[in-house]
């Protein structure tokens, strides 16, 4: 069964399109993690000797990674109907880019936001949230 969109399946070259997005944005995205990730168990063994001791905080370092190292740094959306952000009014049918770096800084959601916790145990909005959920979050 074919994707279709207004009952017609989707044309060859917008699946193709399609597939090279999902899979350049999967590498893309992988390769920047593991590269920010090495490079702060390279620049700092007091961290690596932890991991290597406990490896059961490895996910957390990832979490944390993923947190003050988003693989992408921005998004966009569309507002679906008319919003207020910070308290600018913005209406319906509007681009919003949504700096995911900056929102895994708020200090109204993360205690000491600058700081590096592999216990703190949240990956804040590397993977997006709700419908527009990253397929490759797993």
């Amino acid at each position: 069964m074919l994707a279709e969109l207004a009952g017609a399946p989707y044309p060859g070259e917008v699946r193709a399109a399609n597939l090279i997005m999902l899979l350049a944005a999967g590498t893309e995205t992988a390769r920047s993690m593991l590269a920010h990730a090495l490079h702060v168990l390279i620049h700092d063994p007091v961290m690596a000797e932890v991991l290597r001791v406990e490896p059961g905080l490895v996910p957390g370092f990832v979490a944390e990674m993923l947190r003050t190292q988003p693989p992408a740094h921005v998004t966009s959306r569309w507002t679906s109907c008319p919003v207020e952000l910070a308290g600018a009014g913005v209406p319906a049918g509007r681009l919003v880019l949504v700096l995911l770096a900056a929102a895994n800084r708020d200090p109204g959601r993360f205690p000491d936001p600058g700081g590096f916790s592999v216990r703190r145990g949240d990956d804040g909005l590397a993977f997006g949230m709700g419908r527009h959920y990253c397929l490759g979050a797993g």
